[in-house]
């Protein structure tokens, strides 16, 4: 499905995409504003730069275990869109991928993921819980910022670098828990609230209280 094949269908409500695509391209469904359901094949394994942008009634969408790329802003401003399953086979997802989805409420990175891009969750406000890959290495700027509803988040041991606002406008954060024994670089303003709780290894609790910013969060413990 090409370069701007939909763009702008604002009464177009469903879509079925059927089997033998392989690509959904740039701007595909952008600004299809009464699109409410999409069906995506097992055939597809590319999904585009601004290809849901601004689909602001699409509640829910389920991707293959095809796909193995999602494009910058693929999902951006999706403001209704409360899950997203998203398979394994999924190694890259770009830019802003689900900035402002303000009804996302939960989110599961699959394993192929080592970097979550900038702003890919900015401002999704109503999102409780995000579980972070295993392989991930870093996490870009604002990639959490303005996720107030966000509790708890840890953070794998294989982070070695979070950038700028990955987690500020977080509100609602009570707890950061890292895995990794040698603090991650930061920044002092990758979190803007240090009045909390940083859980670390035992026998790394000395390290970030020694290591800016982790030197700055109120509370340590094992």
């Amino acid at each position: 499905i090409g370069d701007y094949a939909f763009t702008r269908c604002s009464n177009l409500t469903s879509v079925t995409i059927p089997a033998g695509v392989t690509s959904i391209d740039d701007w595909a469904f952008e600004n299809c504003c009464s699109l409410t359901s999409i069906t995506i094949p097992n055939s597809v394994t590319s999904i585009g730069r601004s290809a849901f942008y601004n689909c602001s009634s699409l509640t829910s969408v389920t991707i293959p275990n095809s796909v193995t790329s999602i494009g910058d802003y693929a999902f951006t401003r999706c403001s209704n869109l409360t899950s997203v399953t998203i398979p394994n086979s999924v190694t890259s997802i770009g830019y802003q991928t689900f900035y402002n989805c303000t009804s996302l409420t939960s989110i599961t990175l699959p394993d192929g993921i080592t970097q979550i891009e900038e702003g890919t969750f900015y401002g999704c406000s109503k999102l409780k819980s995000a579980t972070l890959p295993k392989k991930l290495y870093m996490i870009r700027k604002q990639a959490f910022q303005g996720c107030s509803s966000l509790k708890s988040i840890t953070i794998p041991d294989s982070v070695g670098y979070i950038y700028q606002e990955a987690f500020a406008n977080c509100n609602g954060l009570e707890s950061v828990k890292v895995l990794a024994e040698t603090p991650p670089f930061a920044y002092d303003n990758t979190f803007s609230n240090y009045e909390i709780e940083l859980c670390v290894p035992e026998q790394s609790v000395e390290a970030y209280q020694k290591t800016n910013p982790w030197s700055k969060f109120k509370t340590f413990k094992n």
